[in-house]
């Protein structure tokens, strides 16, 4: 780091003070970035199984989702137990035939790496199983509700990649 504020001191008459914040931010970035990887080292299988899924390319994604849903996959009996816990189940509440909510619950504000995940798999075209689906589910309930659909596919698909320690399969 010395040296870096040193090489950064020598050009302070060529910089402004503005461009030396930015320069001094990104070398802060990289190193917490490094720092990150380096803490998520015993996790390297995991990551790579999540890396494997549509949507999933970068480390940090891989690590966002690792985060909110542990390597302790046994923790949850099913698929449902865990899509419930991070709130990618349809609910109805409702009461004397008045519906009141049908919101996603609270719980999916922490997975939201997936669900951007899951919007990114539905523009593309390389998983056009997957974009059908989309459509299909989009024309009937909309598309905020179809991106959920698809979110919990992709949790559902990552619960059994993780439980069974294998790669992502298209045609399972």
């Amino acid at each position: 780091m010395t040296v870096f504020l040193y090489v950064l001191s020598a050009f302070s008459t060529q910089i402004s003070a503005i461009y030396r914040h930015v320069i001094l931010s990104l070398y802060k970035q990289s190193r917490l970035r490094l720092r990150l990887l380096a803490l998520t080292a015993p996790y390297q299988q995991e990551l790579a199984i999540l890396q494997t899924a549509p949507g999933i390319s970068s480390d940090f994604t891989a690590i966002g989702i690792i985060s909110e849903i542990g390597t302790n996959i046994k923790a949850f009996p099913s698929a449902k137990h865990l899509c419930s816990r991070d709130g990618l189940t349809p609910t109805s509440n409702e009461s004397s035939g008045k519906k009141k909510s049908v919101r996603v619950s609270k719980g999916g504000c922490y997975i939201k790496p997936l669900v951007q995940c899951a919007n990114a798999l539905v523009k593309s075209t390389k998983h056009p199983i997957v974009r059908n689906h989309y459509l299909r589910i989009k024309k009937r309930r909309g598309r905020k509700k179809a991106i959920i659909a698809i979110a919990r596919m992709l949790l559902t698909a990552l619960y059994y990649m993780l439980k069974n320690g294998e790669n992502y399969n298209a045609e399972l």
